[in-house]
């Protein structure tokens, strides 16, 4: 008779029933498994708080982000209210491409047309070249704000080569000089109205200080800046609202 025994499970050579009896499986930590004992984690919870079969309720209530934009199911209200004012919020519609654009001169009026800027000088300094140049510079400059004051204001009329004319020869009759200044003063408080400046330009002042070696030239240029100063002197040439 043989010694030999067979592995547990399997049956002895020969027919012969061994010494071990058929072992069957072990039951699983997991449900599901055959025989098996129930395993360590509970199954899904129907109707749990949090959107998900099975989920554990969430600490915060639903609601939305800061702002009142709509956010996941399960977020926490922001402390800080939406934005005042009716202010679109992030996410929301673009602003209208204009709408917090710089206003023209005068308070927001509408333009009633366009000119061109005329440049800035310094008063002082065209007044020394007017005296180093006996008087030359002076009248090349009064021809330059004639036509200056018209690009700026085509409602301004000037003639350039008639207010050069009242001087030389007009100098000679004593009266034109002094119509041509005065005149001038008229045409800067126009554009001084035109840009929505009060009109602080006195022509009679003017055609006194004609007299004081050349002293009209510093008082007419420091009130043509003004006008300058009021479109934030941009180059020569730049389009300028008119508001008057």
């Amino acid at each position: 008779m043989s010694n030999y025994q067979s592995p547990p499970g399997q049956p002895p050579q020969g027919g012969q029933p061994g010494p071990y009896p058929p072992q069957g499986g072990q039951p699983g930590p997991y449900p599901g498994t055959p025989s098996g004992q129930p395993g360590p984690y509970p199954g899904p919870q129907p109707g749990a708080p949090g959107g998900q079969p099975g989920a554990a309720p969430g600490p915060y209530p639903p609601s939305g982000p800061p702002g009142g934009q709509p956010g996941a199911p399960g977020a926490q209200p922001g402390p800080y209210p939406g934005p005042a004012g009716g202010q679109p919020g992030p996410g929301g519609p673009p602003v209208p491409y204009g709408q917090n654009a710089p206003v023209p001169p005068g308070g927001g009026m509408q333009p009633v047309g366009f000119g061109q800027a005329m440049p800035t000088r310094g008063p002082g300094v065209t007044w020394l070249l007017t005296m180093i140049t006996c008087g030359i510079y002076g009248l090349v400059w009064w021809a330059k704000i004639q036509s200056e004051l018209n690009r700026f204001d085509p409602r301004i009329e000037a003639n350039p080569a008639l207010s050069v004319l009242a001087f030389i020869p007009g100098g000679y009759l004593i009266i034109p000089p002094f119509v041509s200044a005065y005149n001038t003063g008229k045409r800067i408080q126009q554009a001084q109205r035109a840009a929505g400046l009060p009109e602080t330009c006195s022509p009679g002042l003017g055609c006194v200080l004609s007299i004081v070696l050349g002293a009209y030239i510093i008082y007419y240029q420091s009130e043509i800046n003004k006008v300058n100063q009021q479109y934030q002197s941009p180059p020569e040439g730049t389009q300028v609202p008119l508001v008057a």
